[in-house]
Parts: C-alpha cells; structure tokens; sequence
C-alpha cells in the first residue's frame, strides 16, 4: 500500500491510474487516504479525493469517517472531499449516522464563505446525526426572510433528525404554500424516512403542490412498497387524479408484484372516464374517414388556437403541438374528445382561494418565493398572487381544455382537424 500511495502523487490525474488505485483499495479507502496524507501533493487532485472520499462514505464507519472529516480543513479542495463522503453515504443508504466530532467540522464549513463548500457541507451534513446543527435548520427551513437556497439546504439537513421532531417542522412548510424549491425540498427530505405516515402526508398535500413537486410526491410514493396502497386508494377515490400518473408510473403500477396492487390499477387505466369513453368508442369511424387539411386548418384556429398558439398577452395555456404530427389518430382522437385523461404537467389547472376570499383560476405560468403568476384562457392577461394573501391553493383533475368539443364539430370536422394536426397531405 506504501508504493500505492507513492504512484498516486505521481500519477492522481491520470483517470486510468486512479481506477487501478482506487481498485486496489477498495476494502481500505481509509487506510489509505491516511497514507496519502503523508506524501505531498497526493490529494491535490479534486477528482481522485471525490472518489476515494465515495468509497469511505460508501463503507460508513464512524471510525473511518470522523478521521476523514477532520482532515478535510487542509485540503486545497475540502468541497470534493465532502461531496464524495455524501456520494458514498447516500449509495450505502445512510441515516442519521453518529461520528464524533463530525459537527463541529461541519459546522466550520458551512460557516465558510466558499459557497461550493457550504453546499457541500450541507449535502454530507444529511446523513449524518447532527442535533445543534438540526435544531437550527428547523429555525431556517420556517425563515420566510432567509434566501431560497439556505432554507433549501436547511430543509435537507432535516433529514439528520428524528421524524418526530422534524415533521411538524416539514408540514408547517408545506402549509404556507411555498416556492417550488421549496416544496421539492420538503418532500424529498420527507421520502427518506420509512415512518408509515409518510404516505397519507404526502397524499394530504397532493392537490396544493406545484406541478413539479406533485411529480415529486407520485415518485416518492412509489419507490416504497408500503406507500403504494395508499396512492392507489386515494386514485379509485379520485382524491387523485389519473392524469398526474405519467406512463413509466402507470407501467410500474401495471407490474407490480403484488397481483393486488396490478389488478386494481389495471380496472383504473384501463376503464378511464366511463361516459368519455363511451362517446369515444361513437367516434371511431373518424378514424376511418378521409379529412381535409385546409379544412382542418380554419376549425383548430377558429375552436383550438386560443389556447394551444402564443397569445398576445403572455404564453400558451395549453401545450404546444408542434411535435403532435409523431401522435396516431386514436391518441389524438383520446386527447381531443377526452382531454382531461392526460393533462401535461405544466398546464394543470389551478384553483386559488385568498384570504379575502376572491377565487381565482389558472395554470401556473410563474412562480416566485414570494408570488405566483396564472394565466387563464382569456386575453387579460396574467394574474399575480402574493403566497402570503393565498389561503388555499389545489389543483383541478379537469383540463382547461372543454370536454365538449364534439358539440361543436361534426364527425367530419374532427377527421379534418387530425388530418391538419397529423400534417396529411
């Protein structure tokens, strides 16, 4: 290990001669970074001290790993070091590990004015049980004054703590109807811990969530067997909506291993809105019938254009359809008559109550910690909302886009318009 140690001052850039070192070494990174301590200039390297600061994460001995942390000051590039503890951690699935001595080196690094270094210190301090350090982000996470970014980091390092004392923290977070950092945050700190009532939390906040942290919740639901009933649960009671499963959740749920759980969202995802489906089926000879391009062409701007092309004042408040050319005529023919079984994410409808009691409506357009922008189907452009002034805030399972379209087009019409938006000659 001695002539290791010398061949990696002489030769920690090259990638290939750290593969072969750090392979060597594999069942005694720590060992070896002690070795290493002693030859100048052999932990210079950002990349080769990430990698075997990975590996003794990866191993996750507080015996190993105070030694480590404390060493970290005198390195030129103590962010990488620290990455790689938090990289290694995080793949051996650590929580809230005890190392004495670890939070008062963290803490001088998080103190620092390098702000790779805190970011880095904040992602290691999450695995690790730091309870000053955590008592003090509970105070952070809630500080509506403190910039996105600390009360973002201060909501990860809660992950450090023990359920008990954090979730009510978690929950007051989630309750003020925060940016979206701020909810993806709160929510993926929430998935680590296998506490049961994780899933019926996340299911509780599902309508207010943004459109992105309601991504966020539906895969946190899914990546633990025990949460997986309580989302198919809230699905049938329609407390969910079908349209917020996107297709790789849907083919998960199809295949579960439990027949149970794959019995049940097969009768959802494949009986989808009975009377829709119903008008669907009355429709099929659409797809069948020759349609005229041009023709197609004056009902999308005269029905569809509104929504689905740049508006005057602000943008879309449907999704673009440039690429909609690559769709069958049946998916079309689904989206168009039944619109509200698929709603893109960013085009979910929202309904905002405030607390004087207006009612407003719309897609989130924008979103700042301090306000949120809706756009709705009209030419009065965008509405802005203080999140202060919002005293409740959930998303609609109904697509802007009116589910009675067929009323207005002949059968006829609507060949046309697949025609025109499939781009047939």
């Amino acid at each position: 290990m001695n002539a290791l140690a010398k061949i990696t001052a002489q030769h920690e850039s090259d990638p290939w001669f750290r593969v072969a070192i750090l392979s060597s070494v594999h069942d005694s990174p720590a060992q070896f970074f002690k070795l290493l301590l002693t030859q100048k200039g052999a932990l210079d390297n950002a990349d080769f001290l990430s990698q075997l600061a990975s590996l003794i994460g990866g191993k996750h001995d507080p015996r190993e790993i105070g030694p480590f942390l404390s060493s970290l000051p005198s390195m030129k590039q103590p962010e990488a070091g620290l990455s790689g503890l938090a990289k290694g951690m995080k793949l051996a699935g650590v929580k809230s590990l005890r190392v004495p001595g670890a939070e008062g080196v963290l803490k001088r690094f998080l103190d620092s004015p390098s702000e790779p270094v805190q970011k880095a210190a904040w992602e290691t301090a999450r695995y690790l049980e730091l309870r000053a350090l955590v008592q003090k982000a509970a105070v952070d996470a809630l500080a509506s004054d403190l910039v996105t970014n600390k009360r973002v980091n201060a909501i990860g390092l809660l992950r450090g703590g023990p359920y008990s004392s954090v979730a009510p923290t978690l929950r007051k977070i989630l309750e003020s109807h925060p940016a979206t950092e701020l909810q993806v945050a709160t929510l993926d700190s929430l998935a680590t811990f296998d506490d049961p009532a994780i899933g019926p939390i996340l299911l509780s906040y599902f309508k207010g969530l943004s459109p992105e942290a309601r991504k966020r919740a539906i895969d946190a639901l899914v990546q633990r067997r025990e949460r997986v009933p309580f989302l198919i649960k809230a699905l049938e009671e329609q407390t969910v909506e079908l349209s917020a499963i996107d297709t790789p959740v849907r083919a998960r749920l199809l295949e579960d291993s439990e027949p149970g759980i794959a019995q049940r969202a097969n009768r959802l995802f494949q009986n989808p809105s009975g009377d829709r489906t119903r008008l669907i089926d009355s429709y099929r000879d659409v797809l069948k019938t020759a349609g005229d391009r041009e023709r197609g062409k004056k009902v999308f701007e005269d029905k569809c254009a509104k929504c689905h092309m740049q508006r005057r004042q602000g943008g879309r408040v449907g999704p673009d359809l440039s690429g909609v050319s690559n769709k069958t005529k049946e998916e079309l023919l689904t989206s168009i008559l039944n619109p509200s079984y698929a709603i893109e994410p960013r085009f979910v409808n929202y309904l905002v109550r405030t607390k004087d009691g207006s009612l407003h409506d719309g897609i989130i357009a924008n979103e700042t910690p301090g306000a949120i922008t809706l756009r709705g189907g009209s030419e009065d452009g965008d509405e802005a909302i203080l999140r202060e002034n919002i005293a409740e805030i959930r998303a609609s399972s109904i697509s802007l886009m009116p589910d009675d379209l067929e009323k207005s087009m002949t059968h006829q019409g609507l060949a046309d318009v697949i025609s025109y938006l499939r781009g047939e000659p």
